[in-house]
């Protein structure tokens, strides 16, 4: 079963997580037909206001982070998840 781009994000985070920052959103990005291309994980320390952000995108197999070479070639727009 293929896990939700939230359960991803939760696990790619985690040394973030670990490291006292909080999880802020997690954004997707769509192609012109509302397919998913990628989606950016924020966070933020709440005592130092550092924020991490990270893209992710789904490979065929897992959640990665990153941007695929198909989100490159589309010019898609952002939805809140």
């Amino acid at each position: 079963m293929m896990p939700s781009p939230k359960d991803a994000a939760r696990r790619l985070a985690g040394s973030a997580l670990a490291k006292g920052y909080k999880a802020e959103g997690l954004f997707e990005y769509q192609d012109a037909t509302g397919q998913p291309l990628f989606w950016r994980i924020r966070a933020k320390h709440p005592e130092t206001g550092n924020k991490w952000i990270r893209p992710m995108f789904w490979n065929g197999s897992e959640y990665v982070v990153g941007v695929s070479r198909r989100a490159h070639r589309h010019r898609g727009g952002r939805t809140e998840g």
